[in-house]
């Protein structure tokens, strides 16, 4: 298909000769260029059944002439989508189910929480997919509002008290292990991190700031039934919050198989283009900040960006502000918690 639309646009060429009216203009190839359509018939040549026929060198014919090459101006919106708008119910609460047990009325049987709740943290806590998996299971408290107070700490600076040891320290000295970004890419440890904006510098944390806020309270419900019956036993070997049945550290390369085809459970295409990857949640959270007319700096913060535009005021906020402002922006009718659909704690 490519071909003959290349020889149709090469005919349409020749036909208008005033460059304005050509569809598929062409320049004289440059000398790389002329390189590369040598290396492609010799690539060809070795391929081809009778070869031996082939002359030893192409033609001069063989170097067409080629259409001019511009690198088109980037708006900053390519790959930026955000999860199908009203999809994202569909997702948590029919997409992220466990195997089996998927018309179960009870909470625990029929979702698989903690993939449940790592959607939750980019979606409604504007996290990246990577900051999910250095959390660790008391890096996350009831709050005095209902909803779940999550802190993320710094992989290796991060200090959970003022005056104890980091995150590095208790890791090699409790379990013997690295922080995850150090493992290679390939490790099922692995997890980035792109040195986020932090909301508490001396002990290196970011904080997870819930928009809506009854999707805090929700993640709240559900981590508690997440470490009451699904939180599968780690044997002391590591502190991570989210685990296999293994009892091993969840990967991410896990999570996003689960995501796949939770996304195609629900009828939707995954891929980058639909908005339908990880990414496209933390992309969700600050649309949805932006489509309640959020300060531009709530959103930086919100998000933990290190910077503004630079003609913006910089002017940080404290955590009482920063949980008034989005209480105030908070949709009357928020997150519907699967337990107020008809889903049951159990017994």
């Amino acid at each position: 298909m490519t071909t003959t639309i290349t020889q149709y646009t090469d005919w349409l060429s020749e036909q208008y000769e005033e460059k304005k009216l050509q569809i598929n203009p062409t320049v004289k190839p440059t000398r790389y260029e002329e390189w590369m359509g040598l290396a492609a018939f010799y690539q060809k040549k070795r391929r081809a059944f009778l070869s031996h026929l082939w002359a030893n060198k192409p033609a001069p014919a063989y170097f067409r002439k080629v259409m001019p090459r511009t690198v088109p101006r980037s708006n900053g919106n390519e790959g930026k989508k955000s999860f199908p708008p009203g999809r994202i119910d569909d997702l948590l609460w029919n997409g992220l189910t466990r195997y089996g047990f998927e018309t179960s009325d009870v909470v625990y049987e029929r979702l698989d929480l903690k993939n449940v709740l790592i959607t939750m943290l980019m979606h409604y806590g504007g996290l990246r997919l990577s900051e999910c998996f250095h959390l660790w299971v008391e890096d996350v408290v009831p709050w005095e509002d209902g909803t779940a107070l999550v802190k993320i700490f710094h992989p290796d600076k991060g200090r959970p008290r003022p005056n104890g040891p980091s995150r590095r320290e208790e890791l090699l000295n409790k379990y013997g292990m690295q922080p995850r970004f150090e493992y290679s890419k390939s490790h099922t440890l692995h997890a980035g991190w792109k040195a986020p904006k932090e909301d508490n510098e001396s002990r290196h944390f970011l904080q997870v700031w819930w928009f809506p806020r009854s999707a805090g309270e929700t993640f709240n419900d559900l981590w508690r039934l997440y470490l009451t019956y699904q939180r599968y036993p780690d044997g002391g070997k590591h502190p991570f919050a989210f685990t296999t049945q293994s009892g091993a550290p969840h990967s991410i390369k896990g999570y996003n198989q689960s995501l796949k085809r939770a996304v195609e459970r629900i009828g939707l295409p995954f891929s980058k283009e639909a908005g339908t990857t990880a990414h496209a949640h933390r992309h969700s959270y600050g649309q949805a900040l932006a489509d309640a007319n959020a300060d531009s700096l709530i959103i930086k913060n919100a998000l933990h960006h290190k910077s503004i535009e630079s003609q913006q005021v910089y002017t940080e906020l404290t955590d009482k502000q920063m949980r008034a402002h989005l209480s105030r922006l908070s949709p009357e009718h928020g997150l519907i918690s699967p337990i107020k659909k008809g889903l049951t704690h159990g017994n």
